[in-house]
Order: structure tokens, then C-alpha cells, then sequence
């Protein structure tokens, strides 16, 4: 497996620990309510709460708390350890490198 797959599906992965994590309780708050309680609103979103924040109806936003992108790159590698084969990523295999010469 090369470089470039690892990263895109531990991107792929993060982004759907994201989805798993996101909670199906939001709250919608109008723009002009949102904008009057600015601090209250970021301080609840920060503790874990999700926030849609809306215009006529419409949502223009959705704040979510932040996702510890370490955490679930170390959680994915982790895994990916368990079934991976580990060889030497940095010496040719076969191939001429134009590095080499």
C-alpha cells in the first residue's frame, strides 16, 4: 500500500469518526440569536453540543465540536498496524529510481 491510499483513507477514515460522533440533537438557533450570544453558543459547542445556526428557516451553518484529529489518526493507525505489512518504504523495489543516480 503506498503513501498516497494510507493517507486518503485515513483521511476518508477520519472524516466518517466524524460522522459516527455527530449527535442527532441540534440545536437551531437564528442568526441574530447566535450572533447576540456569540460566547454562549461557541462555549456549548466546544462542550460537545451541535449547533445549526438559521435564516428564514434555512440553515446557513452547522457548528460541531472540534474533533480530535490526532487521537483518531493514532486510533486508525492503530488498526491499520494490526493487518498491514511493514516493509522498507524508503529503498526501491526493482524499479530504477532517478534519485539513485
Amino acid at each position: 500500500m503506498n503513501c498516497f491510499v494510507m493517507l486518503t483513507s485515513l483521511k476518508l477514515y477520519i472524516y466518517s469518526v466524524q460522522l459516527e460522533n455527530r449527535n442527532t440533537d441540534m440545536k437551531n438557533v437564528s442568526i441574530s440569536e447566535f450572533r447576540a450570544n456569540l460566547l454562549k453558543y461557541l462555549t456549548f459547542v466546544q462542550q460537545g453540543g451541535y449547533i445549526n445556526v438559521t435564516s428564514k428557516g434555512h440553515v446557513l451553518a452547522s457548528l460541531t465540536p472540534p474533533v480530535c484529529q490526532q487521537e483518531a489518526a493514532r486510533t486508525k493507525l492503530g488498526s491499520l498496524a494490526e493487518t498491514a505489512l511493514i516493509h522498507d518504504v524508503v529503498s526501491p523495489i526493482g524499479e530504477n529510481w532517478d534519485a539513485m543516480k
